[in-house]
């Protein structure tokens, strides 16, 4: 997703996702990810891909502020994971957006 006109989020890379309250205060996002695109070098855009970004970006020590404490989103991640080839969920501690 991307951020449009007056912060609305619009669909990017995710075609369309779904933020349901999850058990506690919590939520639950589920990405349904755009099928048919590729990466420069020819790879697949999918799960897999999004999950290892998530990896990579939210590894220690890279989640504080002088690197990716974006609007403190790293502090509010829990879990992230695929439920197949093009679904990602991404689980929060609290309500965040």
């Amino acid at each position: 997703v991307e951020y449009g006109p007056s912060g609305t989020l619009i669909p990017a890379l995710a075609e369309s996702w779904t933020v349901a309250d999850g058990d506690g205060e919590g939520q639950t996002y589920t990405f349904n990810l755009r099928k048919g695109v590729k990466f420069h070098d020819g790879a697949p855009w999918n799960c897999a891909a999004a999950k290892l970004n998530f990896d990579h970006v939210l590894a220690a020590p890279l989640v504080t502020a002088d690197y990716h404490g974006w609007y403190a989103l790293p502090g509010q991640i829990k879990d992230w994971k695929c439920i197949d080839d093009y679904t990602f969920v991404v689980e929060t501690k609290g309500k965040y957006y």
